[in-house]
């Protein structure tokens, strides 16, 4: 049961280390981007075309028990159809996919889908292929729990994580039930029918209440600009707050003592942060903000749309003029930037800090 937790909660270091080897990166975004969608694209064609060819059932429904058979038949119909709304959902409201793994198992759903359709005679191995199916589902969210991404995003692919986990429990069962019964009446294949139905259709309602949570959620994350007279933060913001603090304590100020933090959050989700390294020159410091959004660069994410600044003062203090600047240039005026100190969050636009900035 530990085990099992650890495995939920992204901690375990042997399948973070196997699941983020297996991130894709070209060493460039925008190729990042294009390589992702193309894949993407195909992922969406593959599950047109097993729904086309599923379609072609139609013609070979059973004669013998043709309401059972088309009844199979059309549940398959729905599980694909609801994968198919569910993926393009879930790549937009949690993290991007972007890993082998994840396009492995989307491929491997595609066949179970296939089988779903084809195999209706063999009622045992028909419910095996639902487990599967559920089972792939739980593969394919874990895969997310262990992509770099913020606390918010993560807690709710951890939710859907197991809500997977208990429909591949409640399937499986379903399944060992059906191996031992052997040989069925016809009223058991309806009851067996109607257990498949409903999980099918009753799996996507408890995902589709974390995904639209995590909608309204986004509402405080993308959309500062409409909460600036607000003077709530949201928890996003206390997060990134959080994150810049922690990182300050890491600062190299032998000169000023003046520590800094920063954790910038990406278009993609994900949080980088850095903290500001003094020199003895002072020409040669690195200040906390430029050390965040390197690290974005480095991992070839896309651009920020809001960053947190740390320090330990009573009042709170914005970026420097040349920061401001290196923001604009990569987060556009829209940016929002929050001055943070451990009693108070201040939250401005870029556009606000730099009305003028310098274009080449």
């Amino acid at each position: 049961m530990n085990l099992l937790k650890t495995i939920l909660s992204g901690e375990n270091r042997i399948l973070s280390r196997v699941i983020r080897g297996r991130n894709l990166n070209l060493g460039d975004l925008e190729k990042n981007k294009r390589f992702n969608k193309s894949i993407h694209e195909l992922v969406t064609i593959m599950f047109a075309v097993v729904l086309g060819l599923g379609l072609q059932e139609l013609d070979h429904i059973d004669k013998e028990t043709p309401c059972i058979d088309f009844g199979f038949l059309f549940v398959a119909y729905i599980a694909v159809i609801l994968s198919w709304w569910f993926y393009h959902k879930g790549t937009i409201a949690g993290p991007a996919e972007s890993n082998v793994l994840s396009y492995s198992i989307d491929c491997l759903l595609i066949v179970f889908y296939w089988l779903m359709m084809h195999w209706r005679g063999h009622l045992c191995w028909l419910l095996f292929f639902y487990t599967c199916m559920f089972l792939l589902y739980f593969l394919w969210e874990l895969v997310r729990v262990y992509q770099p991404s913020d606390q918010i995003e993560r807690e709710k692919v951890k939710h859907a994580c197991t809500i997977n986990l208990v429909f591949v429990v409640l399937s499986g069962l379903i399944t060992a039930a059906c191996w031992l019964l052997k040989r069925f009446p016809e009223s058991d294949k309806y009851v067996c029918l109607a257990a498949v139905a409903i999980l099918v259709v009753s799996y996507r309602i408890p995902i589709s209440i974390i995904y639209s949570r995590r909608a309204h959620i986004d509402d405080g994350l993308w959309k500062g600009q409409q909460e600036m007279n607000s003077g709530s933060p949201t928890d996003m913001d206390r997060h990134l707050a959080e994150r810049a603090k922690m990182v300050s304590a890491k600062a190299r100020a032998h000169l000023s003592g003046f520590r800094v933090g920063a954790a910038v959050l990406s278009e993609s989700g994900n949080i980088y942060v850095g903290c500001n390294i003094e020199f003895d020159n002072y020409s040669n410091t690195i200040h906390a903000e430029e050390a965040a959004i390197s690290a974005l660069i480095v991992a070839g994410d896309s651009k920020p749309v809001k960053i947190a600044v740390f320090t330990h003062t009573e009042e709170p203090c914005f970026p420097c003029g040349m920061c401001r600047q290196s923001l604009f240039e990569l987060g556009g005026k829209d940016l929002v930037v929050l001055a943070c100190t451990e009693t108070r969050i201040e939250q401005a636009l870029l556009a606000e800090l730099i009305p003028s900035a310098f274009h080449l």
